[in-house]
């Protein structure tokens, strides 16, 4: 390595930055010996020195472009207050800043991220940046924003005004600030509002919109307009659509009129964003308007079920949803449908996708009422049929009694009074409390308890109740097999000690030290081989690993999970040999068959692909299936890109080639080799184009627009895409990087077990997938997904 700026590769000094191959001891070196046009890279964090002269931090004097290169510079506390040090970077020259992860930090009472001073350009193109009193300061220079965070402490404070990006051009006479935001999120003050005071310019560029932002801690994000012709696109909430089942008193349909959930609006800011061009053609073509604005109105479809109004039960089936309507109005204020009115539905309610916690209000019946505060509880039965229950608070306004909760997913919910409570949770039952109760732990009894209610125990665990005047025998709560009780206590407060032994054999179900329920795992009987799964005990959430041995001259024919209920468990393909399956709440059945492996090996059928690549039985299965095909007799060419039209023709070849219309795509040739099949995916909702009319079939398809694609086509297939629904991506390192649209097929993917991440814990879902990954997906998706 080659070193500037004092630093000799004798000394154990770990340079700043570097240009080229060229590193500098300090990045303010590196900014000093570049050349117009050269990158200047951040080669670690730094934190600048506070020094006595105003604007003596890092400068930048020629047009160059700095990498942030994931790294962050740091400046000292309070230099706004001390005057020191004013800004952490100074832009005297035309400069571009590229980040992802990386930015710029004041730290607290701190003074600017970034000043741009006279006659400079600054572009910023993603990181954060974070200013005490200001993130940048435009001193009659010009900033354009295409992406990032940004927040600044000032804003906290009394100062009146926003100090996120601040404009100063009044204070000159000859120059003018100019300001153009084309993307990036803002704390706290809406870009929109603002302008740049000499240029009169708006701070948001021509083309592009500020609308609620779908990331927390940020207010406002500023994306592009969706636009054909005139026609602007624009969120929007609609009122409620509220139906009842027979018998259901109108009292309950007009409380769930009032039922709200404001955060519906971010979920409407994706859709605008990801609506093509040709689609809005469509759907002005529809309406019939000339120039009408269009507007994604998110609602919730409210349906009352039941309602029992002296147990206080009530019985919701609750569903986000949207739909979009065009207008002549120029604000969303201004829509009235009906036959005399100025806006059309032109595409009517469709499920809404929500993959986040989400508070809903809601107003009670009145004969529903209860005291202000008082907490309810919300029995929640997800789509994959696991429960859940929420804790509701009740506050009186005007009369009303309203119900505030945070919900994991919707429909449906059982919204009752609270038999039974553990600290600030309540539950609908007692039998709900204890199967929460966690060793130590309260139970706290809300309602009388019949005499015949028997909670059973199958586990080892100690708690309490606490009858709280209520009737309750002892007796309600019992060991179940294999378990033994001591009760001790008196009619005001009973502890139980419950202790669970582990029977040598058999059963489904047991306990371990930990008092935790685990399951058995067991595994049907095989022919000409063998099969192993471990543990063969394990709680809920465990890793099973099972590992396959046919005889020689077999291979697997097909392989099973399935659960109490007998739904399939997917598995993940770890080797040809090797799955493995997360262990849900009951027992499962491994089921293993084989065939003669009747095939020619992997090393002979394709010469670059050797048995022994993790992609080899892949490559086997899509060949196989004709799926895909080798790019020459001999060879399938692993490592090379795969096309957006390639994929898409794999999947209309699984749905047997069905007939269509042409694609509407304009660099869709309608004898393409992929033209059926963009016509047929685009028609069913599976792909979409750019939004320019375009689809791109050439172009190398990206790992999230490949799950994109398989997940859209699951929900063709009608599949259980569920499981999405509770997966966490966050553990991997580049989680943020995935795109907004992509975030829920990305979580169904990898809970699916289609997608399992690459080397260094990472998605890399902007990176392009290779034949032998797309192979890889495409077996997983099949051998998986039910």
């Amino acid at each position: 390595m080659k070193y500037k700026g004092g630093v000799t590769d004798d000394e154990a000094v770990t340079p700043e930055a570097k240009i080229g191959e060229v590193s500098y001891n300090t990045l303010q070196d590196a900014f000093d010996n570049a050349e117009s046009g050269d990158t200047v890279t951040l080669l670690k964090n730094i934190k600048t020195s506070s020094v006595d002269a105003a604007n003596a931090g890092l400068a930048i004097s020629k047009s160059i472009t700095l990498d942030l290169n994931d790294k962050t510079i740091i400046s000292p506390d309070n230099m706004g207050n001390n005057k020191k040090n004013i800004a952490a970077l100074t832009v005297k020259a035309d400069t571009t800043i590229k980040a992802t992860t990386g930015g710029i930090d004041t730290g607290k009472n701190g003074g600017y991220a970034i000043n741009v001073l006279s006659g400079a350009k600054l572009t910023i193109d993603g990181g954060k940046y974070y200013g005490g009193s200001t993130a940048v300061q435009v001193q009659t220079g010009e900033l354009t924003i295409k992406d990032g965070y940004f927040d600044a402490e000032a804003f906290s404070g009394s100062y009146g005004y926003n100090f996120i990006i601040n404009c100063i051009d009044s204070a000159y006479k000859d120059d003018t600030a100019k300001v153009a935001i084309k993307g990036g999120y803002f704390a706290h003050f809406n870009p929109a509002n603002n302008k740049a005071e000499g240029a009169g310019t708006n701070f948001v560029a021509d083309g592009y919109i500020s609308v609620t932002s779908d990331k927390s801690g940020y207010d406002y994000m500023v994306t592009k307009k969706t636009t054909v012709g005139t026609t602007d696109v624009t969120p929007d909430v609609a009122e409620p659509e509220v139906t009842a089942s027979k018998d259901i008193p109108s009292e309950v349909t007009e409380a769930a009129k009032n039922i709200e959930a404001p955060d519906l609006a971010t979920a409407a800011n994706d859709i605008v964003k990801n609506i093509g061009e040709d689609t809005v053609s469509d759907l002005v073509h529809k309406s019939g308007y000339e120039n009408p604005n269009l507007y994604v109105q998110t609602s919730l479809k409210v349906e009352a079920k039941a309602y029992d109004a002296t147990a206080k039960t009530l019985t919701l089936e609750i569903t986000p949803q949207y739909r979009i309507v065009a207008s002549t109005a120029a604000t969303a204020d201004g829509i009235e449908l009906g036959d005399n009115g100025n806006a059309k539905v032109v595409q009517g309610y469709q499920p809404l996708d929500i993959t986040k916690p989400i508070e809903v209000t809601m107003e009670l019946p009145t004969s529903f009422a209860v005291d202000n505060g008082a907490k309810l509880s919300i029995k929640h039965t997800k789509s994959n049929g696991t429960v859940e229950y929420y804790t509701g608070t009740v506050t009186e306004q005007s009369g009303k009694h309203l119900l505030t909760f945070t919900t994991n997913g919707f429909s449906p919910f059982v919204i009752s009074v609270p038999a039974a409570s553990i600290g600030e949770n309540v539950y609908p039952t007692l039998q709900a409390a204890v199967d929460s109760v966690d060793s130590g732990k309260t139970i706290k009894l809300g309602q009388a308890v019949a005499p015949d209610t028997k909670v059973t125990v199958a586990k080892t665990i100690k708690f309490e109740v606490a009858t709280n005047e209520k009737t309750f025998a002892k007796e309600n709560i019992v060991a179940g097999a294999n378990t033994t009780v001591k009760v001790t206590g008196d009619a005001r407060l009973y502890t139980y000690e419950f202790t669970y032994t582990k029977p040598s054999s058999g059963g489904s179900s047991g306990g371990s030290s930990s008092g935790k329920t685990t399951y058995k795992v067991t595994t049907s009987a095989v022919n000409n081989g063998g099969v192993n799964a471990s543990p063969s005990n394990a709680e809920k959430g465990a890793t099973i690993t099972i590992t396959l041995s046919p005889d020689k001259g077999y291979k697997l024919d097909k392989l099973t999970v399935t659960d109490g209920s007998g739904k399939t468990v997917s598995t993940v393909k770890k080797s040809d040999t090797v799955y493995t399956f997360t262990m849900p709440a009951s027992a499962v059945k491994v089921g293993v068959s084989y065939v003669k492996a009747t095939e020619t090996p992997s090393e002979t059928k394709f010469n670059d692909v050797s048995a022994n690549d993790w992609f080899a039985s892949a490559v086997d299965y899509v060949t196989g299936k004709g799926m895909m095909n080798g790019t020459a007799d001999n060879t399938f060419s692993p490592k090379a890109n795969t096309t957006r039209g390639m994929v898409v023709t794999v999947l209309y070849r699984l749905e047997n080639q069905p007939s269509t219309s042409a694609a509407s795509f304009t660099d869709v040739a309608s004898g393409a080799y992929y033209a059926n099949a963009v016509a047929w995916a685009n028609a069913n909702g599976i792909v979409s184009g750019y939004g320019s009319g375009k689809f791109g079939p050439n172009d190398k398809v990206t790992r999230e627009q490949l799950a994109a694609i398989l997940y859209r086509y699951a929900q063709y297939k009608k599949y259980d895409v569920s499981v999405g629904e509770d997966t966490n991506i966050l553990s991997y390192d580049d989680a943020q990087s995935i795109s907004s649209y992509a975030i829920p097929a990305i979580q169904w993917a990898c809970g699916a077990g289609v997608v399992t991440g690459k080397s260094g814990s990472k998605l890399d879902p902007k990176g392009n997938a290779t034949r032998a990954e797309v192979a890889a997906m495409l077996m997983r998706f099949c051998e998986n997904v039910k």
